[in-house]
């Protein structure tokens, strides 16, 4: 759904990304990310094994663990797992190159996740602050701020019919603390491993494309095909004074977002015969 908003160039890389979650990272699960989620918690048979921060039975749903209220319950968490890491995949459509994301989709559906969850049994939130963060789809503010709010509802409106757990309505400003720890917790566990886990990405494998790929598209270049081949076929047969306006406007704006890139200087360049702004060259 939240595909539309991206530019048809990148569809296949944003599709790419989901199956990936949906795939691997449901995998990832069932070997050691469901364990430590739900060891100890005694939620089903098989996960009575674990500690306050991290649990220790069910690894590959295995012994005791293999049965069908254990493997119902791996299921539905999974899908929790799996669409709380695509998340991100939202949040760096057009951008990412494919490799690093799988590697953040491995670890945060086997650690990040799942030891959060084993705490608060909730989901990880990622935080958008006015840091001027790139994010085409806007899921980083959309999740953060609905996850913060669902978090804190339950202490506000919680009328003690379930669980026996009362919220601020009642009087009881209890459970609106527990929340509100809950949500610290999240946003420091997710945000401080995401970042050192970003960051040994950023500079072992990188995590932005180049600009060229970005201007054109990831689908061709990471995917070797146009997420929709026939409206490619058809864009190209329009006449060439169309092509080539559309081109020069594009150029434009990609010249445009060149200039304000503080890191370039603008230089002439013989083979064009005209200005560009490029990056000078490091000194040896």
């Amino acid at each position: 759904m939240l595909g539309g908003f991206l530019q048809a160039k990148t569809m296949l890389g944003y599709m790419a990304h989901c199956f990936a979650d949906d795939t691997i990272g449901a995998v990832v699960f069932w070997i050691f990310g469901f364990a430590p989620m739900f060891g100890g918690s005694g939620a089903a048979p098989g996960l009575e094994s674990g500690n306050l921060f991290i649990g220790c039975s069910g690894f590959f749903l295995a012994g005791g663990s293999y049965g069908v209220q254990t493997i119902m319950l791996w299921l539905f968490q999974m899908v929790f797992c799996t669409k709380a890491v695509t998340i991100i995949a939202e949040a760096v459509a057009e951008r990412m190159r494919f490799a690093p994301y799988l590697i953040y989709s491995f670890f945060v559906c086997g650690i990040i996740h799942p030891i959060y969850g084993h705490w608060m049994w909730g989901t990880v939130i990622f935080v958008e602050s006015k840091l001027k963060i790139d994010d085409p789809l806007g899921a980083v503010a959309v999740h953060s701020a609905n996850g913060i709010c669902g978090m804190l509802a339950l202490g506000i409106f919680a009328g003690g019919t379930y669980g026996g757990v009362s919220g601020l309505i009642t009087g009881s400003g209890g459970q609106l603390l527990a929340q509100f720890i809950g949500v610290i917790a999240a946003m420091a566990w997710a945000i401080g491993l995401g970042a050192l886990m970003f960051y040994v990405l950023k500079v072992t494998m990188g995590l932005r494309v180049s600009e060229l790929v970005e201007y054109e598209g990831v689908d061709v270049h990471l995917h070797g095909s146009p997420c929709y081949p026939v409206q490619a076929e058809i864009t190209t047969q329009v006449g060439p004074e169309v092509e080539d306006d559309e081109r020069q406007r594009d150029v434009a704006i990609l010249e445009e977002s060149l200039v304000r890139d503080a890191s370039r200087e603008k230089i002439y360049s013989d083979k064009l015969g005209r200005w560009i702004c490029a990056k000078p060259k490091e000194k040896k």
